[in-house]
Protein backbone atom coordinates (compact mmCIF):
# COMPACT_ATOMS: atom_id res chain seq x y z
CA UNK A 1 0.00 0.00 0.00
CA UNK A 2 2.98 2.46 0.67
CA UNK A 3 4.57 1.83 -2.72
CA UNK A 4 1.43 2.49 -4.60
CA UNK A 5 0.43 5.56 -2.04
CA UNK A 6 4.26 6.77 -2.92
CA UNK A 7 4.38 6.38 -6.67
CA UNK A 8 1.05 8.07 -6.94
CA UNK A 9 1.85 11.07 -4.69
CA UNK A 10 5.39 11.42 -6.06
CA UNK A 11 3.61 11.51 -9.49
CA UNK A 12 0.86 14.41 -8.26
CA UNK A 13 3.56 16.24 -6.55
CA UNK A 14 6.00 16.20 -9.38
CA UNK A 15 4.64 15.51 -13.01
CA UNK A 16 8.01 13.77 -13.65
CA UNK A 17 8.04 10.43 -15.00
CA UNK A 18 12.01 10.67 -14.17
CA UNK A 19 11.02 10.83 -10.67
CA UNK A 20 8.86 8.11 -11.06
CA UNK A 21 11.51 6.17 -11.85
CA UNK A 22 14.46 7.35 -9.14
CA UNK A 23 11.03 6.00 -6.70
CA UNK A 24 10.96 3.23 -7.83
CA UNK A 25 15.05 2.86 -8.14
CA UNK A 26 15.28 4.20 -3.77
CA UNK A 27 12.82 1.72 -3.49
CA UNK A 28 15.18 -1.21 -4.74
CA UNK A 29 18.10 0.44 -3.53
CA UNK A 30 18.42 -1.17 0.02
CA UNK A 31 17.54 -4.90 -1.64
CA UNK A 32 21.16 -4.36 -3.67
CA UNK A 33 23.29 -3.06 -0.24
CA UNK A 34 21.37 -4.83 2.31
CA UNK A 35 20.20 -8.30 0.85
CA UNK A 36 23.07 -10.04 1.56
CA UNK A 37 23.57 -8.73 5.25
CA UNK A 38 19.65 -9.30 5.86
CA UNK A 39 20.96 -13.19 5.32
CA UNK A 40 23.98 -12.78 8.20
CA UNK A 41 21.35 -11.45 10.74
CA UNK A 42 19.14 -13.90 10.17
CA UNK A 43 21.50 -17.02 10.43
CA UNK A 44 23.21 -14.98 13.63
CA UNK A 45 20.75 -13.81 15.44
CA UNK A 46 17.84 -14.80 17.11
CA UNK A 47 14.88 -15.06 13.92
CA UNK A 48 11.72 -14.55 15.85
CA UNK A 49 13.05 -11.51 17.75
CA UNK A 50 14.70 -9.98 13.99
CA UNK A 51 11.17 -10.04 12.58
CA UNK A 52 9.68 -8.39 15.64
CA UNK A 53 11.81 -5.57 15.67
CA UNK A 54 12.27 -4.97 12.35
CA UNK A 55 8.04 -4.96 11.35
CA UNK A 56 8.06 -2.92 15.04
CA UNK A 57 10.29 -0.08 12.99
CA UNK A 58 8.69 -0.09 9.94
CA UNK A 59 5.50 1.19 11.51
CA UNK A 60 7.36 4.33 11.60
CA UNK A 61 7.72 5.27 7.91
CA UNK A 62 3.78 5.01 6.87
CA UNK A 63 3.10 7.15 9.76
CA UNK A 64 5.66 9.88 8.84
CA UNK A 65 4.68 9.55 5.58
CA UNK A 66 0.82 10.03 6.64
CA UNK A 67 1.38 13.30 9.00
CA UNK A 68 3.89 15.02 7.04
CA UNK A 69 0.92 14.49 3.90
CA UNK A 70 -1.50 16.12 6.80
CA UNK A 71 0.20 19.02 7.43
CA UNK A 72 0.71 19.52 3.29
CA UNK A 73 4.60 20.06 4.41
CA UNK A 74 5.61 16.36 2.00
CA UNK A 75 8.17 16.43 -0.72
CA UNK A 76 10.02 13.98 -3.13
CA UNK A 77 12.83 13.79 -0.89
CA UNK A 78 10.82 12.87 1.71
CA UNK A 79 9.05 10.01 0.29
CA UNK A 80 11.89 8.48 -1.19
CA UNK A 81 13.98 8.78 1.86
CA UNK A 82 11.44 6.94 4.07
CA UNK A 83 10.80 4.40 1.10
CA UNK A 84 14.86 3.54 1.85
CA UNK A 85 14.05 3.50 5.66
CA UNK A 86 10.81 1.17 5.48
CA UNK A 87 12.66 -0.98 2.18
CA UNK A 88 15.76 -1.25 4.54
CA UNK A 89 13.96 -2.62 7.50
CA UNK A 90 12.34 -4.80 4.92
CA UNK A 91 15.20 -6.28 3.34
CA UNK A 92 17.03 -6.89 6.65
CA UNK A 93 14.02 -9.02 8.35
CA UNK A 94 13.10 -10.57 4.83
CA UNK A 95 15.58 -13.43 5.05
CA UNK A 96 14.22 -14.65 8.80
CA UNK A 97 10.64 -14.41 7.44
CA UNK A 98 12.18 -17.24 5.01
CA UNK A 99 14.19 -18.96 7.31
CA UNK A 100 12.11 -19.40 10.21
CA UNK A 101 9.34 -21.76 8.51
CA UNK A 102 11.20 -24.97 8.12
CA UNK A 103 11.53 -24.39 12.53
CA UNK A 104 7.61 -23.71 12.03
CA UNK A 105 6.11 -27.14 10.27
CA UNK A 106 7.89 -30.63 9.08
CA UNK A 107 9.33 -31.30 6.63
CA UNK A 108 6.45 -33.61 5.02
CA UNK A 109 4.62 -29.93 5.11
CA UNK A 110 7.14 -27.40 3.40
CA UNK A 111 5.99 -27.79 0.15
CA UNK A 112 2.54 -26.66 1.71
CA UNK A 113 3.33 -23.80 3.74
CA UNK A 114 5.89 -22.14 1.30
CA UNK A 115 3.56 -22.37 -1.35
CA UNK A 116 0.56 -20.73 1.24
CA UNK A 117 3.60 -18.14 2.29
CA UNK A 118 3.87 -17.50 -1.40
CA UNK A 119 -0.31 -16.95 -2.38
CA UNK A 120 -0.73 -14.93 0.95
CA UNK A 121 2.39 -12.53 -0.24
CA UNK A 122 0.65 -12.72 -4.03
CA UNK A 123 -2.37 -12.03 -2.61
CA UNK A 124 -1.08 -9.17 -0.22
CA UNK A 125 -0.11 -7.69 -3.94
CA UNK A 126 -3.61 -8.35 -5.05
CA UNK A 127 -5.57 -6.70 -2.66
CA UNK A 128 -3.04 -4.20 -0.52
CA UNK A 129 -3.44 -1.68 -4.23
CA UNK A 130 -7.00 -1.93 -4.48
CA UNK A 131 -7.47 -1.04 -0.64
CA UNK A 132 -4.91 1.67 -1.59
CA UNK A 133 -6.84 3.00 -4.58
CA UNK A 134 -9.88 3.50 -2.71
CA UNK A 135 -8.11 5.03 0.23
CA UNK A 136 -6.82 7.45 -1.56
CA UNK A 137 -9.85 8.53 -3.80
CA UNK A 138 -12.40 8.74 -0.74
CA UNK A 139 -9.97 9.73 1.52
CA UNK A 140 -6.84 11.16 0.83
CA UNK A 141 -3.00 10.15 0.25
CA UNK A 142 -3.32 10.09 4.27
CA UNK A 143 -5.35 7.32 4.85
CA UNK A 144 -2.87 4.80 2.56
CA UNK A 145 -0.38 5.61 4.84
CA UNK A 146 -2.22 5.66 8.22
CA UNK A 147 -3.63 2.35 7.03
CA UNK A 148 -0.37 0.47 5.75
CA UNK A 149 1.28 1.52 9.31
CA UNK A 150 -2.05 0.07 10.83
CA UNK A 151 -1.83 -3.31 9.25
CA UNK A 152 1.66 -4.22 10.66
CA UNK A 153 0.22 -3.98 13.87
CA UNK A 154 -1.64 -7.80 13.48
CA UNK A 155 1.16 -9.36 12.04
CA UNK A 156 3.86 -7.99 15.24
CA UNK A 157 1.31 -9.80 17.53
CA UNK A 158 1.29 -13.07 15.08
CA UNK A 159 4.79 -13.46 15.59
CA UNK A 160 4.56 -12.61 19.39
CA UNK A 161 2.23 -15.94 19.57
CA UNK A 162 4.69 -18.14 18.01
CA UNK A 163 5.49 -21.18 20.22
CA UNK A 164 9.17 -21.34 18.18
CA UNK A 165 11.98 -19.94 19.82
CA UNK A 166 13.57 -18.62 16.58
CA UNK A 167 17.19 -18.95 17.49
CA UNK A 168 19.00 -20.69 14.48
CA UNK A 169 20.57 -23.74 15.39
CA UNK A 170 24.32 -24.41 15.81
CA UNK A 171 27.03 -22.69 17.79
CA UNK A 172 26.09 -19.04 17.96
CA UNK A 173 28.36 -16.96 15.77
CA UNK A 174 28.96 -13.50 15.48
CA UNK A 175 27.61 -10.93 12.59
CA UNK A 176 31.27 -10.60 10.65
CA UNK A 177 32.20 -10.66 6.78
CA UNK A 178 33.25 -14.16 7.47
CA UNK A 179 29.81 -15.35 7.96
CA UNK A 180 28.64 -13.37 4.99
CA UNK A 181 31.64 -15.61 3.03
CA UNK A 182 30.09 -18.52 4.38
CA UNK A 183 27.32 -18.06 2.90
CA UNK A 184 29.01 -17.27 -0.78
CA UNK A 185 30.95 -21.14 0.51
CA UNK A 186 27.70 -22.58 0.79
CA UNK A 187 26.12 -21.72 -2.67
CA UNK A 188 29.31 -22.69 -4.23
CA UNK A 189 29.74 -26.01 -2.71
CA UNK A 190 26.18 -26.79 -2.98
CA UNK A 191 25.52 -26.29 -6.51
CA UNK A 192 22.21 -27.25 -7.23
CA UNK A 193 21.21 -24.32 -6.19
CA UNK A 194 23.00 -22.38 -8.52
CA UNK A 195 21.43 -24.51 -11.05
CA UNK A 196 17.83 -25.31 -10.23
CA UNK A 197 16.76 -25.39 -13.68
CA UNK A 198 19.36 -28.21 -14.52
CA UNK A 199 18.12 -30.66 -11.93
CA UNK A 200 21.80 -31.97 -11.41
CA UNK A 201 22.84 -33.76 -8.26
CA UNK A 202 24.33 -30.57 -7.16
CA UNK A 203 27.12 -31.95 -5.06
CA UNK A 204 31.12 -31.06 -6.02
CA UNK A 205 33.18 -34.23 -6.37
CA UNK A 206 36.52 -34.36 -5.23
CA UNK A 207 38.13 -32.63 -1.49
CA UNK A 208 36.11 -29.75 -0.12
CA UNK A 209 37.89 -26.53 -1.13
CA UNK A 210 38.73 -23.21 0.76
CA UNK A 211 36.90 -20.05 -0.66
CA UNK A 212 39.17 -17.38 -2.03
CA UNK A 213 39.68 -15.20 -5.28
CA UNK A 214 40.78 -18.58 -7.50
CA UNK A 215 37.07 -20.52 -6.18
CA UNK A 216 35.25 -17.17 -7.56
CA UNK A 217 37.26 -16.69 -10.81
CA UNK A 218 35.89 -20.39 -10.99
CA UNK A 219 32.39 -19.92 -9.70
CA UNK A 220 32.62 -17.26 -13.17
CA UNK A 221 34.15 -20.08 -15.37
CA UNK A 222 31.92 -22.71 -14.45
CA UNK A 223 28.69 -20.25 -15.19
CA UNK A 224 30.28 -19.64 -18.63
CA UNK A 225 30.52 -22.91 -19.53
CA UNK A 226 27.84 -24.34 -17.86
CA UNK A 227 25.75 -22.09 -21.19
CA UNK A 228 22.42 -23.14 -19.70
CA UNK A 229 22.78 -21.09 -16.78
CA UNK A 230 24.38 -18.42 -18.01
CA UNK A 231 21.45 -17.91 -20.90
CA UNK A 232 18.91 -18.06 -17.84
CA UNK A 233 20.82 -15.48 -16.17
CA UNK A 234 20.60 -13.33 -19.23
CA UNK A 235 16.68 -13.66 -20.24
CA UNK A 236 15.88 -12.62 -16.94
CA UNK A 237 18.71 -9.74 -16.18
CA UNK A 238 17.69 -8.31 -20.22
CA UNK A 239 13.89 -8.40 -19.29
CA UNK A 240 13.99 -6.78 -16.40
CA UNK A 241 16.36 -4.19 -17.49
CA UNK A 242 14.37 -3.09 -20.47
CA UNK A 243 10.75 -4.56 -18.98
CA UNK A 244 10.27 -3.17 -15.38
CA UNK A 245 7.00 -1.40 -16.27
CA UNK A 246 5.89 -0.93 -12.70
CA UNK A 247 7.21 2.78 -11.80
CA UNK A 248 5.15 4.00 -15.02
CA UNK A 249 1.83 2.60 -14.15
CA UNK A 250 0.88 5.87 -12.41
CA UNK A 251 1.44 7.63 -15.62
CA UNK A 252 -0.67 4.81 -17.54
CA UNK A 253 -3.68 5.58 -15.19
CA UNK A 254 -3.35 9.45 -15.30
CA UNK A 255 -2.64 10.60 -18.81
CA UNK A 256 -3.82 7.13 -20.64
CA UNK A 257 -6.87 5.43 -18.88
CA UNK A 258 -7.86 8.66 -17.25
CA UNK A 259 -9.04 5.92 -14.17
CA UNK A 260 -7.50 7.94 -10.83
CA UNK A 261 -6.39 6.59 -7.97
CA UNK A 262 -8.87 3.30 -7.89
CA UNK A 263 -7.92 2.59 -11.41
CA UNK A 264 -4.15 2.52 -10.86
CA UNK A 265 -4.88 0.54 -7.52
CA UNK A 266 -6.13 -1.81 -9.80
CA UNK A 267 -3.21 -1.80 -12.59
CA UNK A 268 -1.30 -2.24 -9.50
CA UNK A 269 -3.44 -5.75 -8.47
CA UNK A 270 -3.58 -6.79 -11.85
CA UNK A 271 0.05 -8.45 -11.85
CA UNK A 272 -0.93 -10.64 -8.52
CA UNK A 273 -3.84 -12.16 -9.92
CA UNK A 274 -1.46 -13.34 -12.94
CA UNK A 275 0.55 -14.64 -10.62
CA UNK A 276 -1.88 -16.64 -8.93
CA UNK A 277 -3.11 -18.25 -12.10
CA UNK A 278 0.40 -18.90 -12.88
CA UNK A 279 1.54 -20.70 -9.42
CA UNK A 280 -2.22 -22.58 -9.52
CA UNK A 281 -0.88 -23.91 -13.04
CA UNK A 282 2.56 -24.89 -12.15
CA UNK A 283 1.39 -26.79 -9.29
CA UNK A 284 -1.44 -28.55 -11.42
CA UNK A 285 0.81 -29.79 -13.78
CA UNK A 286 3.27 -30.58 -11.99
CA UNK A 287 7.14 -31.88 -13.21
CA UNK A 288 7.96 -29.70 -16.85
CA UNK A 289 10.91 -31.09 -18.74
CA UNK A 290 11.32 -28.73 -21.20
CA UNK A 291 12.47 -26.07 -18.75
CA UNK A 292 14.74 -24.25 -20.89
CA UNK A 293 11.96 -23.89 -23.63
CA UNK A 294 9.76 -22.57 -20.79
CA UNK A 295 11.92 -20.29 -19.72
CA UNK A 296 12.16 -18.58 -23.25
CA UNK A 297 8.76 -18.75 -23.76
CA UNK A 298 8.06 -17.00 -20.54
CA UNK A 299 10.55 -14.01 -21.62
CA UNK A 300 8.62 -13.74 -25.32
CA UNK A 301 4.88 -13.75 -23.09
CA UNK A 302 6.35 -11.21 -21.12
CA UNK A 303 8.11 -8.91 -23.64
CA UNK A 304 5.16 -9.37 -25.91
CA UNK A 305 2.57 -8.66 -22.48
CA UNK A 306 4.76 -5.42 -22.19
CA UNK A 307 3.82 -4.23 -26.26
CA UNK A 308 0.38 -4.99 -25.44
CA UNK A 309 0.78 -2.41 -22.77
CA UNK A 310 2.21 0.07 -24.71
CA UNK A 311 -0.44 -0.60 -27.35
CA UNK A 312 -3.67 -0.22 -24.81
CA UNK A 313 -6.05 2.16 -24.71
CA UNK A 314 -8.59 1.18 -23.06
CA UNK A 315 -8.43 0.26 -19.36
CA UNK A 316 -9.79 -2.96 -19.58
CA UNK A 317 -6.88 -3.87 -22.10
CA UNK A 318 -4.10 -2.43 -19.36
CA UNK A 319 -5.77 -5.00 -16.90
CA UNK A 320 -5.36 -7.51 -19.39
CA UNK A 321 -1.62 -6.80 -20.25
CA UNK A 322 -0.42 -5.74 -17.06
CA UNK A 323 -2.05 -9.41 -15.29
CA UNK A 324 0.02 -11.19 -18.49
CA UNK A 325 3.22 -9.78 -17.08
CA UNK A 326 2.21 -10.86 -13.66
CA UNK A 327 1.55 -14.32 -14.93
CA UNK A 328 4.92 -14.91 -16.94
CA UNK A 329 6.81 -13.10 -14.11
CA UNK A 330 5.88 -15.77 -11.74
CA UNK A 331 6.50 -19.07 -13.54
CA UNK A 332 8.84 -20.90 -11.14
CA UNK A 333 8.78 -19.27 -8.21
CA UNK A 334 7.71 -21.55 -5.72
CA UNK A 335 9.75 -24.35 -7.23
CA UNK A 336 12.94 -22.36 -7.13
CA UNK A 337 12.08 -21.54 -3.24
CA UNK A 338 11.16 -25.08 -2.03
CA UNK A 339 14.66 -26.50 -3.62
CA UNK A 340 16.31 -23.77 -1.24
CA UNK A 341 14.70 -24.04 2.01
CA UNK A 342 14.91 -28.21 1.28
CA UNK A 343 18.39 -28.00 0.33
CA UNK A 344 20.04 -25.09 2.63
CA UNK A 345 20.71 -26.27 6.56
CA UNK A 346 19.23 -24.20 9.39
CA UNK A 347 22.16 -22.23 9.58
CA UNK A 348 22.65 -21.49 5.72
CA UNK A 349 19.04 -20.53 4.92
CA UNK A 350 19.39 -17.21 5.67
CA UNK A 351 22.15 -16.48 3.09
CA UNK A 352 21.06 -18.70 0.47
CA UNK A 353 18.10 -16.81 0.56
CA UNK A 354 19.04 -13.62 0.25
CA UNK A 355 22.09 -14.24 -2.16
CA UNK A 356 19.33 -15.31 -4.77
CA UNK A 357 17.20 -11.85 -4.82
CA UNK A 358 20.38 -9.65 -4.68
CA UNK A 359 21.03 -10.16 -8.55
CA UNK A 360 16.72 -9.62 -9.38
CA UNK A 361 16.89 -6.21 -6.92
CA UNK A 362 19.79 -5.17 -8.75
CA UNK A 363 18.12 -5.39 -12.09
CA UNK A 364 15.24 -4.00 -10.87
CA UNK A 365 16.36 -0.95 -9.51
CA UNK A 366 18.13 -0.32 -13.32
CA UNK A 367 15.28 -0.91 -14.43
CA UNK A 368 13.20 1.58 -12.84
CA UNK A 369 15.75 4.39 -13.90
CA UNK A 370 15.12 2.96 -17.24
CA UNK A 371 11.88 3.29 -17.18
CA UNK A 372 10.78 6.55 -16.16
CA UNK A 373 14.19 7.72 -18.48
CA UNK A 374 12.57 6.22 -21.22
CA UNK A 375 8.60 7.30 -20.35
CA UNK A 376 10.36 10.98 -20.85
CA UNK A 377 12.00 10.97 -23.39
CA UNK A 378 9.16 8.71 -25.78
CA UNK A 379 6.12 8.88 -23.40
CA UNK A 380 4.81 5.78 -21.41
CA UNK A 381 3.07 3.95 -24.28
CA UNK A 382 5.98 4.26 -26.63
CA UNK A 383 8.70 3.11 -23.95
CA UNK A 384 6.66 0.12 -23.03
CA UNK A 385 6.86 -0.78 -27.22
CA UNK A 386 10.66 0.41 -27.06
CA UNK A 387 11.15 -2.05 -24.46
CA UNK A 388 9.17 -5.30 -25.62
CA UNK A 389 11.00 -5.06 -29.19
CA UNK A 390 14.48 -4.71 -26.68
CA UNK A 391 13.37 -7.59 -24.94
CA UNK A 392 12.41 -9.61 -27.72
CA UNK A 393 15.58 -8.84 -29.66
CA UNK A 394 17.82 -10.01 -26.76
CA UNK A 395 15.81 -13.18 -26.15
CA UNK A 396 16.40 -14.46 -30.09
CA UNK A 397 20.09 -13.44 -29.58
CA UNK A 398 20.56 -15.16 -26.21
CA UNK A 399 18.93 -18.37 -28.12
CA UNK A 400 20.83 -18.00 -30.67
CA UNK A 401 24.06 -17.71 -28.83
CA UNK A 402 23.26 -20.68 -26.56
CA UNK A 403 21.37 -23.20 -28.76
CA UNK A 404 21.65 -25.67 -25.72
CA UNK A 405 18.71 -23.51 -23.84
CA UNK A 406 16.09 -24.43 -26.50
CA UNK A 407 17.12 -28.08 -26.70
CA UNK A 408 17.44 -28.80 -23.17
CA UNK A 409 15.28 -31.58 -21.20
CA UNK A 410 15.54 -32.28 -17.33
CA UNK A 411 15.74 -36.48 -17.24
Amino acid sequence: MRNVASLYQVYQLSGSSIQLGLTGFFQALPFIFFGLFGGVLADTLNRKKLILFTHTLNVLPGLALGFLTVSGEVTVWHINALNVVASSLQVLGGPARQAIIPSLVPPSHLLNAVTLSTLMMQGTQLTAPVIAGFLIDFFGVQASYFADAGLLLPSVVSVLLLHASGQPQGARRRISWRSLIEGFEFLWHTRIILSLFLHASGQPQGARRRISWRSLIEGFEFLWHTRIILSLFLLDFFAVLFGFFRPILPIFADTVFKVGARGLGALYAAPAVGALIGSGLLLAVGEVKRKGVLSIVATLLFALSLGFLGLSRWFWMGLIAVGALGFSDALGVVMRRTVVQILAPDDMRGRATSFLTVFAQTTNAIGAVIAGAGAALLGAPNAALAGCVLCCIMVLAVCWAIPQLWRYRSE
